[in-house]
């Protein structure tokens, strides 16, 4: 496999203005597959895109690519993956 995301959670905000938009989101991505992201506007949809995108460093959960965790990588690491391995239309 290669994307895998485990429970990840995503909120923005604090205290009485928390606004959760990724709840418990698992998937598993397959090297090679073609997947789209639909929903509703407000679904968090661009939320999600933006941590596979590696764009996003501030959720909860486990983001694997490659089985290696994302969030430990640096940001010129994250660069690099991005070039090599993710594509965005």
């Amino acid at each position: 496999m290669m994307i895998k995301l485990e429970n990840i959670k995503k909120t923005y905000g604090k205290n009485e203005n928390l606004q959760t938009v990724l709840s418990d989101v698992s998937l598993e991505i397959e090297k090679g597959s073609m997947v789209s992201v639909m929903g509703p506007s407000g679904s968090g949809k661009t939320s999600l895109l933006n941590i596979i995108g590696m764009l996003d460093n501030q959720y909860e959960g486990t983001y694997l690519l490659d089985g290696k965790e994302v969030l430990s990588e640096s940001d010129e690491g994250k660069s690099v993956l991005r070039n090599e391995k993710i594509g965005f239309i």
